[in-house]
């Protein structure tokens, strides 16, 4: 399906007297997709879907299928059904308008991308035909150099060293500023959020078999409790994965809290060298690299992640520059087509790190500065597993009762 057909329909209002679930679940299907592992998305745990939904405005379109799914499965599991008050309140409509507005966005760039081979085809053309612009002769080896080749050049030369710094920053983001602060995260808040989570999980699960022991009732069928919970255990698998990774993650903090710190000086050139080796085999700045070149880039990652200020040494050792095109009529159609993958690649990765800015676990990089804000987010957490451990003692006396 094209972008300009999923606008059409992302664009059209949904019959009126339909259920608004069923609408929309179709209309994500078939403009994107259900999110099953939409809690891998979210950066609030148990998920907040209000604090969630904040996140609209600056959405990517995965983020906007992750959104709705996460109100799809709100709606399964309240008591009332909720998918239509959010449809009211304006929810549901902002994710579509954004989901419109990236698609557009898509649109645009794709025209504006075709405008540009165009404008390089004339400028060639008028190459040929300009008689005005005159080249410079180098009078030590009567080489001809072309002022706009030569700005071209330095343009390129400059957008690959911008693109080395910006993939560093990502990288250090992501490999260690956000692994620093998940490990505090988990080690001061991780043990009661899990237990939180876990409590949210056994709430959800006591009132899915509710309605499971009840739906048995309304036929006039026989309970049979072992049959109930293979169902409940199939359907919140997931739920149970979440539970594991959960745990992967603490014992990860403990290693990682545990494991032997870079000094300054080691830590600086840990950063320089890979920065280095980034702006020389990053197949982003270097699409021509070879496989054994791709792989030699993934293990300095790998090493970088790790701390490993040896091998990325010896990989040092190992690369070279990779030159920019010498000038003639091919090498200038190469530097402006570079110039404009470059151009991309800047835009992508800039969009990547406010991404990672704006999720978990860098969002909880203020709270943890902060003791009081770090005590309020463990209160509220154990707010949450109180009401949670209050509803499955509810929950608990139901079943019993309905079961006698």
């Amino acid at each position: 399906m094209t972008n300009k057909e999923k606008m059409e329909l992302l664009k059209a209002k949904p019959p009126k007297q339909c259920c608004l679930a069923d609408y929309y679940q179709d209309l994500l299907d078939k403009v994107g997709s259900i999110k099953r592992d939409y809690g891998n998305y979210m950066t609030t745990k148990p998920i907040n879907c209000d604090e969630e939904l904040k996140r609209t405005l600056t959405a990517d379109y995965d983020l906007c299928c992750a959104l709705l799914t996460m109100l799809f499965r709100e709606d399964h599991f309240a008591e009332y059904g909720c998918f239509e008050n959010r449809c009211e309140k304006g929810d549901v409509q902002k994710i579509i308008d954004r989901m419109i507005f990236l698609l557009e966005q898509k649109e645009e760039n794709i025209k504006r991308r075709l405008a540009g081979r165009g404008a390089e085809y004339m400028m060639f053309k008028d190459d040929e035909e300009n008689t005005e612009s005159k080249p410079c002769i180098s009078s030590s080896n009567n080489v001809i150099v072309f002022p706009d080749f030569e700005k071209l050049k330095s343009e390129v030369e400059k957008m690959r060293t911008e693109l080395s710094m910006l993939l560093l920053e990502r990288d250090e983001l992501q490999f260690v500023i956000c692994k620093n602060i998940e490990t505090e995260y988990m080690l001061k808040l991780g043990s009661i959020e899990y237990k939180a989570y876990e409590a949210q999980c056994a709430a959800l699960r006591l009132k899915r078999k509710i309605e499971l022991i009840q739906a048995k009732k309304n036929r006039q069928e026989k309970v049979i409790i072992s049959a109930i919970e293979d169902t409940l255990d199939n359907e919140f698998a997931e739920y149970q994965k979440q539970l594991d990774e959960q745990i992967d993650k603490m014992n990860d903090a403990l290693k990682r809290s545990k494991a032997e710190v870079l000094s300054d000086e080691d830590n600086k050139e840990l950063k320089k060298l890979y920065r280095k080796i980034v702006k020389e085999l990053h197949p982003d700045i270097n699409p021509d690299v070879s496989e054994a070149q791709v792989k030699l880039f993934e293990n300095a990652v790998s090493a970088y992640k790790n701390g490993d200020l040896g091998t990325l040494r010896i990989i040092n050792e190992m690369v070279g520059n990779s030159p920019l095109p010498k000038q003639d009529k091919d090498a200038m159609t190469q530097l402006v087509e570079e110039k404009e993958r470059l151009q991309g690649l800047l835009k992508a990765i800039r969009e990547s790190i406010e991404k990672i800015k704006s999720e978990f676990p860098y969002t909880m990089k203020e709270v943890l500065e902060d003791t009081e804000k770090t005590e309020q987010k463990k209160q509220e957490l154990e707010n949450i597993l109180e009401q949670y451990n209050e509803l499955i003692s509810i929950y608990k006396t139901k079943i019993e009762e309905m079961l006698r």
